[in-house]
């Protein structure tokens, strides 16, 4: 009798160990998915195009803490409300990496608080605009776009 439990027992394991096995195979595919449409959905369409951002004062923002400018691309005005996203990352962020010894090293990098922007498109209620000034890019509506200085 312990024999046969002990293979009802072996079987149950093999079970779960294939049921966990196509599972992570299956994250792993929707994962690879998703990056992949991020990464066709983020390129570039058309040539490049020269933006100059205006910016609008006084444009019925109610905190001075945000800031809008009107830019004309895709052949469409945009007019673009922001803010600074001062806690997009922790002052005390910790780097931790491991020497090719094994030791455990722990870097507290300068993490800058003020070139992080969140906000939205004016007359689109669904937008989320993201600029970075430390990395030089603007994305919204599922295209990212560099900012370069002539």
């Amino acid at each position: 009798m312990a024999v046969y439990g002990g293979s009802i027992m072996a079987v149950s394991e093999a079970l779960v160990c294939v049921r966990n096995t196509l599972l992570s195979l299956w994250l792993a595919v929707i994962l690879f998915l998703y990056g992949w449409s991020q990464a066709v959905h983020s390129r570039p369409h058309g040539a490049p195009e020269v933006v100059i951002p205006l910016k609008v004062a006084g444009f019925g923002m109610k905190t001075r803490d945000w800031l809008s400018y009107r830019m004309h691309f895709g052949g469409q005005n945009q007019i673009i409300h922001m803010k600074v996203n001062r806690h997009f990352l922790s002052r005390h962020f910790r780097v931790f990496t491991y020497t090719d010894q094994g030791a455990l090293l722990e870097d507290q990098p300068f993490v800058k608080n003020d070139c992080y922007y969140h906000g939205y498109v004016e007359g689109d209620p669904e937008s989320l605009v993201a600029l970075s000034t430390c990395l030089e890019g603007l994305q919204f509506g599922g295209v990212a776009r560099n900012i370069t200085d002539k």
